[in-house]
């Protein structure tokens, strides 16, 4: 992250609500180090948990737990992934406890026709798979950061979400957002995906990061401006008045968050694959998702 992408971050979560949304687990969103005043809340695991203050939300994971009986069990698609354990391209397999489970392959040499099969078999389940970098992820299709958003959207009455990533895996949360961007980089611009409400950056790098946060900023701090106008001088940032309760739609589009570039988030955001697990983590906080991302919601 540059210094001016930092002093964007610590204006930004002057007047709005900051908020790492990631596919990663909580041992490594937990080196994701935000500038700007402490930061509420948090998302992991793909949106199956929610930190808020630093601690698990109870009430979050039971609803999470209740989406995930729509689907076949993790252990069914563990046993079903196990299969191909022992074949060269699947180097390791790993799981994100009673959430999802990916494998580390060897990308080149993964069967075309596997994946397929594996893909099909998944979707007959209520699964998906996503293939990111050199990481075959299994995750239930209830399970989703945009989702984890709304929640938080919802608690606090926010009005607009801004969003940033630049995987495959922030799709959902790009498509829930009032606006969304992603760098000019990373296999999301690659893949040619598009939607009417995001748009691509100029810059690649650390720039588009930069840039990223410039945009966002600016949007908060015009909301915060025309909110100052509507009250008598006092600023709501990013909060819906609270005589229409219940009107706010989470993070996905009534918040402005400036989440969701997961992985290379403030550096960049959405989930990257190599690299050092901090910088990576940071990446998250930023807008990429190497596997999943941070994120903003205004307050």
């Amino acid at each position: 992250m540059t210094a001016r992408a930092g002093q964007l971050m610590r204006d930004l979560s002057a007047v709005a609500t900051v908020m790492a949304v990631t596919t990663r687990t909580p041992e490594q969103l937990d080196r994701v180090r935000l500038p700007g005043r402490p930061h509420r809340f948090a998302v992991a695991a793909n949106g199956g948990l929610l930190f808020i203050d630093g601690q698990v939300d109870a009430g979050w994971s039971r609803q999470v737990r209740g989406r995930l009986a729509e689907s076949a069990s993790l252990n069914e698609v563990l046993t079903y992934t196990g299969q191909a354990s022992h074949q060269p391209w699947m180097l390791r397999l790993r799981t994100v406890p009673d959430l999802f489970c990916y494998a580390e392959v060897d990308r080149p040499q993964l069967p075309a026709d596997w994946l397929l099969q594996a893909t099909e078999w998944a979707a007959e389940r209520g699964w998906r798979v996503t293939l990111h970098g050199r990481k075959l992820y299994w995750l239930p299709r209830t399970l989703t950061k945009s989702a984890a958003v709304r929640e938080v959207v919802d608690r606090i009455g926010a009005g607009r979400v801004l969003a940033a990533g630049d995987s495959s895996l922030d799709i959902d949360l790009l498509e829930n957002a009032d606006l969304g961007i992603h760098p000019r980089h990373g296999d999301l611009f690659a893949s040619g995906w598009s939607a009417p409400h995001v748009t691509p950056t100029a810059e690649i790098g650390v720039l588009a990061g930069q840039a990223i946060l410039e945009r966002f900023r600016t949007i908060a701090q015009e909301h915060a401006e025309a909110q100052m106008g509507c009250h008598s001088g006092r600023i709501h940032p990013l909060r819906r008045p609270q005589s229409a309760p219940g009107s706010a739609n989470r993070n996905g589009r009534q918040i402005e968050r400036v989440v969701a570039h997961p992985q290379q988030r403030v550096g960049g955001a959405g989930e990257t694959d190599g690299g050092d697990p901090e910088s990576e983590a940071l990446r998250d906080a930023a807008g990429h998702d190497s596997g999943d991302e941070p994120g903003q919601v205004p307050q």
